[in-house]
């Protein structure tokens, strides 16, 4: 393949100057990303150590280097060429952007490659002795961010080689936090000792985040190994009333035919879950169902109700109706529909 004079010239009498540098290094990162293995070797050819290293730093407009580029494409020829033969540096930072919300994270080749799903990238990486744990602008490790992406083989072997799966980031998200649309990966991460039970900044369980997406497996496993449904977050929800709230009526039947929780708990959850689907579904029938429950509940186990003997007059966020009372006025606005 043809080459352009100066970076010959370059080769003959090795890189002098900074100029000198910047050009091979712009070189470079055009090779990794054309996968050209060959011109990067020959580039590099009658540089010295020191030549090879400071050309192997240079990035790109994101601030990326050669290495950050080879690992995020999963090139591994390149990234045992650049860390063998070019010296590079294992632990230069890059930006890596997370497709699913367009993120950016300022991320060691690592993390990058975790992340990317790039399993023998991860393994050279850290049989060239990677930090394992190494923290991201957000404080994540790579196998916590591994677990966001659901990248299972990954997880894994980071755990085999040491990672740490309690290290939360920045807010308290937790590896088990990241992991619970995998049951699979939840499963792995509590045989590992992951508590189910530690809580992010906002007091959210992993329990709390499994109901919030409807993981209803998720749900059944954590509540299998002794997660805490009682913890409320910084709301004031526990695993009941957050079911309740997100609508999940599966889940919320599933909470209380395992945990038979009081029946003023069990009112209010089908009244709150009643709203939801007014608020949210725009299914009134439904709503009528949960707040017959709810009523029927109130009547037959003597439970308080605190809208009960209120003067409650026309709401405007309902088209001026007024709130039902008690199982006649809710039968009635069922008997209308």
């Amino acid at each position: 393949m043809e080459e352009s004079s100066w970076s010959v010239n370059v080769r003959v009498r090795g890189a002098t100057n900074s100029e000198d540098i910047e050009r091979l290094s712009a070189e470079l990162l055009k090779c990794v990303r054309n996968d050209q293995l060959v011109r990067a070797k020959l580039l590099v050819k009658n540089l010295s150590r020191e030549e090879r290293a400071a050309i192997s730093c240079g990035t790109n407009e994101d601030g990326c280097s050669p290495l950050f580029i080879a690992a995020h494409l999963g090139r591994i020829s390149f990234v045992n060429f650049l860390l063998e033969e070019c010296f590079a540096d294992i632990e230069q930072r890059g930006v890596y952007e997370v497709a699913e919300d367009r993120s950016r994270h300022q991320v060691t080749p690592l993390w990058c490659a975790a992340v990317a799903d790039k399993l023998e990238v991860v393994r050279t990486l850290i049989r060239h002795g990677a930090e394992i744990n190494a923290l991201s602008d957000t404080q994540s490790t790579p196998v916590r961010s591994a677990c966001y992406m659901t990248n299972i083989d990954i997880v894994r072997y980071l755990v085999e080689c040491g990672a740490d799966i309690h290290q939360p980031n920045i807010n308290g998200g937790t590896c088990l936090i990241n992991s619970v649309q995998s049951v699979e990966l939840c499963q792995f991460l509590i045989e590992q000792g992951a508590s189910v039970n530690a809580v992010d900044n906002s007091g959210n369980l992993a329990l709390h985040y499994a109901i919030r997406e409807g993981r209803f497996d998720a749900v059944r496993l954590l509540l299998k190994h002794g997660s805490d449904s009682s913890i409320c977050n910084d709301f004031g929800d526990d695993a009941l009333q957050t079911a309740a709230l997100r609508g999940h009526t599966n889940i919320l039947e599933h909470l209380i035919e395992e945990l038979k929780p009081a029946a003023q708990h069990r009112a209010d959850a089908y009244s709150l879950i009643g709203a939801n689907y007014v608020d949210e579904k725009h299914d009134a029938d439904q709503a009528l169902t949960f707040w017959i429950k709810s009523a029927n509940i109130r009547m037959e186990e003597s439970v308080d109700d605190p809208v009960e003997g209120s003067a409650l007059g026309p709401n405007p966020a309902y088209n001026y109706a007024v709130e039902a009372q008690d199982i006649d006025s809710l039968a009635n606005i069922a008997g209308q529909r």
